[in-house]
């Protein structure tokens, strides 16, 4: 049942509607009764099995009429989906653009095959004008292939002519974009996947070489090269270049009408804000942020991720009240109030805020809100939240419990590696923490012993990188300078 379940299972009320009035409609067939039958069976209980739904519908075990009822109603399902009007199938206009296209030349060619030749050009034209607009090259091909093959044996080989006009520039185009499409996947699948031990950095640059750019190239190739050439610089983390490769890919999106997108936009604008972040440029991360946020709906999944740039923006130029109210609208969205997981994110969020006002008991309690991080190994936020613990403790000096939030953290860094996560900063990190309590806590003796690690951590730089929106939201190196200041004063 799963290939007819994950169907049934992607479908809209609105479908679901169709294809029952469609199936009612004809009611008078055995067959297509069944087959809503069936539906409904699958609708009420989704994880319904072949046998049990041979048995609700025949009294009987599967058999080849069973399987081939499953058969016809996945048919009838995809059949139903493209009698859709296109604004109800696709929210962006290339989608649209391209499904409306694509029926235009399966009607068209079906009217060609039926001889109405005057109503086949028609729509078809119409379906050529819209792969003109929106550079669906592969379709202008199929449509003027299908226009000069049988049309030509009507009208003769001029009409053959005249109908594949501009054809082998479509063909280059063509082939030219499903050329940076693959390059684009070679840039970014790479790191998505974390392919072998290759040289990223040697590597990105022969990839983005291979892209050839020319004034008179498409508009979707001129994307497809400056978004891998986006992926490529932060990846590598070279956030000068990325920005400018982003304000390239900005300059498309803004002034084409077939990628300038709201869901585009958004993505942009959120990766201005991450690149902001990470060359320290705060106000403009937050201006950016803010934008995203703008262009995205609440009580949305991405609205969040927006925010989480937004209140990191805040909480760098420790503007506290504003980054409180970024979490409290962050705890107003439905799905933070959903997914445990989420929420326990904010409220570490809101344990690092009183954590930076110095208000040890509400970080505490704060950071007890988020036990949900603590037992999650999916992550690397567990890290963050025995880090903050390990801070809490020495700020409240409780350094009796300093031994067992150490050795946690040591087996918790151990099973991390096992998933091959990136721990060798927080590595650094409990080096150093070690040392300290060796040195009964002592600032002086320990610095001394630790001053080529703090570096490391300072510079940030290979497997040291300190990422601004990862779970160390109270930056280590920064806070064990601070404590140099508290000692001596102390002293």
């Amino acid at each position: 049942m799963n290939l007819v379940t994950s169907l049934v299972s992607i479908l809209k009320p609105s479908d679901l509607n169709l294809i029952r009035r469609i199936y009612l409609g004809k009611s008078n067939e055995e067959e297509r009764s069944i087959r809503l039958k069936l539906l409904d069976l699958i609708i009420k209980k989704p994880d319904i099995t072949d046998e049990l739904a041979a048995q609700a519908l025949y009294k009987a075990k599967p058999n080849k009429t069973f399987y081939q009822l499953k058969k016809r109603l996945r048919d009838d399902i995809g059949n139903f989906l493209i009698m859709q009007d296109k604004e109800k199938l696709y929210k962006s206009p290339i989608g649209r653009a391209r499904f409306d296209c694509r029926r235009k030349l399966m009607i068209g060619e079906l009217l060609m095959n039926r001889g109405a030749y005057t109503e086949a050009k028609k729509i078809l034209f119409k379906g050529l004008q819209i792969a003109k607009n929106y550079e669906l090259f592969g379709e202008a091909i199929l449509i003027k292939d299908v226009l000069r093959m049988a049309l030509a044996p009507k009208d003769g080989m001029k009409a053959f002519e005249q109908y594949g006009q501009g054809l082998d520039q479509d063909l280059k185009n063509h082939k030219k974009l499903l050329e940076a499409k693959a390059l684009y996947a070679s840039i970014t699948l790479p790191q998505q996947f974390k392919l072998g031990d290759t040289d990223f950095i040697e590597y990105g640059q022969e990839t983005l070489a291979k892209f050839e750019s020319h004034p008179e190239d498409s508009q979707h190739y001129k994307y497809y090269y400056h978004l891998s050439a986006v992926h490529y610089h932060y990846t590598i983390k070279d956030f000068k270049h990325c920005l400018s490769s982003l304000e390239e890919f900005d300059k498309i999106i803004a002034v084409h009408k077939l990628l300038h997108t709201t869901p585009r936009i958004a993505w942009s604008l959120n990766i201005y804000a991450e690149v902001y972040l990470n060359l320290k440029e705060y106000k403009q991360a937050a201006v950016y942020a803010e934008r995203a946020c703008g262009q995205l709906r609440k009580h949305m999944t991405n609205r969040l991720w927006a925010l989480e740039k937004l209140f990191n923006a805040h909480f760098r130029q420790k503007d506290y009240e504003k980054a409180i109210k970024i979490i409290e609208e962050a705890n107003d969205n439905k799905v933070t109030k959903k997914n445990v997981l989420i929420k326990a994110r904010w409220d570490f969020f809101s344990a690092a805020i009183a954590f930076a006002k110095e208000d040890w008991q509400q970080a505490s309690e704060k950071l007890h809100l988020t036990q949900k991080l603590a037992g999650s190994d999916s992550s690397g936020w567990q890290m963050g939240y025995k880090l903050l613990e390990i801070m809490l403790a020495i700020k409240e000096k409780e350094y009796y419990t300093l031994v067992y939030l150490l050795d946690n953290l040591k087996l918790l860094l151990h099973r991390q590696g096992q998933k091959k996560i990136s721990i060798e900063r927080t590595k650094t990190i409990l080096k150093i923490l070690r040392t300290y309590q060796s040195q009964n806590f002592k600032y002086a003796p320990t610095l001394q012993k630790i001053e080529k690690q703090l570096l490391n951590l300072k510079e940030g730089k290979d497997q040291f990188y300190w990422n601004p929106l990862g779970y160390e939201i109270i930056r280590f190196d920064e806070w064990f300078m601070d404590l140099k200041l508290s000692a001596q004063k102390g002293a």
